[in-house]
């Protein structure tokens, strides 16, 4: 009953708010039309001739069910990027119906495209209201259990835990002995057996688990819960780009590996340009503000070149505004000498959080918003590096880099990536390595704008800048 309120409350959301974007667009295109072209009473169309194509609501809807933005449970990033994708997809379909059935001589063109735009405003922000709302009234949580091997649900219980953001709620975790397996193969007592009640969810996590086991946890359960979710065993593959196919009795896992396409990288190299150009132009004057601060706070060049790797192994010099004293490394290694308990966080993260004696005042400002990372924009546009994309990597980190070198030189190098947003620097760096894998096997138009726009909330706060 909860799942049925819940979507029908969504669905109703979103007529609303399509009916409310409709409207926006409407006054828009009259606001629009009066200001470019001095028309004193520009309406074109009653607003009541449209009132006859309602059924083109319906357009929004079944793309949105297509979309599974009534069936599964994004975070508000996510859900944007899909209602975005939706609306486009819905202009395109209405365009074609309205060319289709002859009816463009009544219909204003730029009203659909103004409606998809009003709409990426609207929907999500009516739907994170009604969302709440709903999740205050208990009506959209759903109740979620953990079974598996004691250490491997300490593994992904911080993982999951994410899972709230989308409304799901862990109230019970079953941590199983690793033999001690009875009746039927579960390794459960009769007292555990019944512990899925008031359950909407089942994860079981498969790893340590023989086949018997986990099909015999399966078979008790999946008549008990609604929805059973495997924590796959497979996590050395670290990719969601997984599609699962059936070989007659087989299940099949498939890995695409998206960046090999020279289509796809044609586009990501077109993306990256209609970024770069347009931002050197804006911030020309911003990077001259603080070139005159670096150098009136201290001697030596505006800029820091270092190299650093890039796709495919190659070395180029990255870009960046100068925050440190020009003897920065002699002083590192007198500060290292004095403080030797600084040693292990220098070895862990590459960094001094609390106190770094070559950072100057500028530049510690620079940093903490990450502003001395802008004029990488100057390698995007040469190509060397992309918007977005796995950490630079130092040369001097050829070694520790190395076994995750074949994966991560597949593509270039970011100014802004799953490590930015994350963690930065508060991530050691084999976690930097496994999150630059994944961005590599998950590529995907939809993953870099998440990260683009998640990165501005990361950069604002400051959050593991140092």
């Amino acid at each position: 009953m909860k799942r049925v309120i819940s979507f029908l409350a969504i669905l109703l959301a979103d007529v609303v708010s399509l009916i409310l974007a409709f409207y926006a667009a409407y006054f828009l295109r009259i606001k629009i039309v009066q200001t470019l072209f001095n028309v004193s009473n520009p309406w074109f169309f009653p607003i009541e001739h449209f009132y006859s194509m309602y059924y083109l609501l319906f357009v929004f809807i079944l793309i949105f069910y297509y979309e599974k933005l009534y069936s599964r449970r994004y975070d508000f990033i996510e859900e944007c990027l899909y209602i975005a994708r939706g609306l486009f997809i819905s202009v395109i379909l209405i365009a074609v119906i309205v060319y289709l059935s002859r009816s463009f001589e009544s219909f204003t063109r730029t009203l659909p495209i103004l409606m998809m735009f009003t709409g990426m405003i609207i929907v999500p922000v009516v739907r994170l209201g009604v969302k709440k709302i709903l999740k205050l009234s208990g009506v959209y949580l759903k109740n979620v259990a953990l079974v598996g091997l004691k250490d491997e649900n300490e593994r992904v219980i911080p993982i999951l835990e994410k899972m709230k953001r989308s409304g799901h709620r862990f109230i019970r975790v079953l941590n199983l002995e690793p033999t001690d397996e009875n009746e039927r193969g579960t390794g459960l007592t009769e007292e555990q057996r019944g512990f899925v009640r008031d359950i909407d969810v089942l994860l079981i996590v498969s790893r340590g688990l023989d086949n018997n086991r986990l099909n015999g946890l399966i078979n008790f359960w999946e008549s008990h819960v609604k929805e059973i979710k495997i924590v796959s065993d497979l996590g050395f593959l670290k990719t969601i780009g997984v599609r699962t196919e059936y070989l007659e009795e087989l299940l099949v896992m498939r890995m695409e590996n998206k960046l090999i396409s020279p289509m796809a990288r044609f586009f990501k190299r077109v993306f990256d340009l209609l970024v770069s150009l347009p931002s050197i132009i804006i911030f020309l004057p911003f990077f001259l503000i603080i070139a005159i601060l670096i150098k009136l706070n201290s001697p030596g060049p505006v800029f820091f070149m270092q190299e650093r790797f890039g796709r495919s192994g190659k070395r180029f010099n990255m870009l960046k505004f100068r925050t440190m004293s020009i003897r920065g490394d002699a002083q590192l290694d007198e500060y290292l000498k004095k403080h030797p308990e600084r040693r292990q966080e220098w070895d862990t993260f590459k960094k001094l959080k609390s106190h770094d004696p070559r950072v100057t005042g500028v530049g510690k400002f620079l940093r903490r918003f990450s502003i001395d990372e802008f004029p990488q924009i100057f390698n995007v546009l040469m190509g060397d590096m992309s918007i977005v994309g796995p950490r630079p990597y130092m040369v001097r980190e050829k070694e520790e880099i190395e076994k995750s070198a074949a994966i991560i030189f597949r593509v270039k190098s970011g100014l802004t990536g799953l490590w930015q947003i994350k963690g930065r620097n508060d991530l050691d760096f084999s976690a930097r390595l496994k999150l630059d894998e994944f961005y590599v096997r998950n590529w995907s138009f939809l993953l870099d704008i998440t990260i683009i726009l998640k990165t501005f909330g990361v950069v604002l706060k400051g959050k593991g800048a140092y």
